[in-house]
C-alpha cells in the first residue's frame, strides 16, 4: 500500500510541473554558449579572405584524421580544405590547435543529409555560414 501512495504522489506532483522535453521540429531550445556544432572557417572582414594559412596543425590534432589540407607551395595559399563531418566527434581539438583562430565550432547541430557524401565539407561549405572575424579597434 505504501508503494502505491508514493507513486500516486509522484504522478500528482509531476502533473503540475513543466515538461522536460520539447516538440523538436516545431519548438527549439536555446543552444548553450559552450556547445560544439559543425566546424566553420573564419573569414577576415576587410579582405574577405579565409584566415587559414594551411599550417596543418588542425590536421595533426584531429584524433580521427578527418581533416585534409592541401597548400599551393609556390604562392603559399590554401588550395583545398576538407573535413568529413559524418565521422566527426566534435571534440574541438582542431579549433584549439589553430593559431590563427581560423577554425571555429558553430552552433549548427542540424546535420541531417540523405547521403554521406553531402557531409564531406570543402572550403565553400565551411565558409558558407561563417561570420567575418572582427578586428579589435583599440589595443589594450
Amino acid at each position: 500500500m505504501k508503494g502505491i501512495f508514493r507513486s500516486l504522489i509522484t504522478v500528482i506532483r509531476n502533473t503540475f510541473k513543466r515538461p522536460v522535453t520539447v516538440l523538436y521540429p516545431h519548438d527549439r531550445i536555446m543552444v548553450p554558449y559552450n556547445s560544439r556544432g559543425s566546424i566553420q572557417l573564419m573569414v577576415d572582414t576587410d579582405t574577405r579572405k579565409i584566415l587559414c594559412d594551411g599550417c596543418g596543425q588542425c590536421e595533426k590534432s584531429c584524433p580521427l584524421k578527418l581533416i585534409s589540407i592541401e597548400v599551393d607551395i609556390s604562392n603559399k595559399k590554401l588550395k583545398s580544405f576538407y573535413i568529413d563531418i559524418s565521422r566527426c566527434m566534435f571534440c574541438g581539438f582542431c579549433e584549439e590547435a589553430c593559431k590563427k583562430k581560423a577554425l571555429k565550432m558553430s552552433f549548427n547541430y542540424e546535420l541531417t543529409e540523405k547521403d554521406f557524401s553531402a557531409l564531406k565539407y570543402d572550403i565553400e561549405k565551411l565558409t558558407k555560414h561563417a561570420r567575418p572575424k572582427l578586428r579589435k579597434f583599440w589595443k589594450t
